[in-house]
């Protein structure tokens, strides 16, 4: 959930994230190749995952959620997801 312009709650448990870890935020990109063997839609599209941009965790709400202080410049939105870079 995207609380402001840098600043989201996202489902990451308590066990995989600590507050002070570096993210990295993500979308699927599904219009970038719309290709099978070189012919323009034979099987569906296809999505590429792509780098938005790096975030911190800054605080532990729950089991369930933590709040992601983006980097300034990453253009997150609803939908996005992160993974914790190690």
């Amino acid at each position: 959930m995207k609380v402001s312009d840098r600043e989201a709650h996202v489902c990451m448990n308590d066990d995989e994230a600590k507050v002070g870890d570096r993210v990295m935020a993500f979308f699927n990109d599904c219009q970038k190749r719309n290709t099978v063997d070189g012919k323009s839609g034979a099987y569906g599209t296809p999505c590429v995952k792509t780098e938005l941009g790096k975030g911190t965790v800054t605080k532990i709400l729950n089991e369930h959620y933590s709040v992601i202080q983006f980097d300034e410049g990453v253009k997150f939105s609803e939908g996005n997801f992160v993974e914790k870079i190690k």
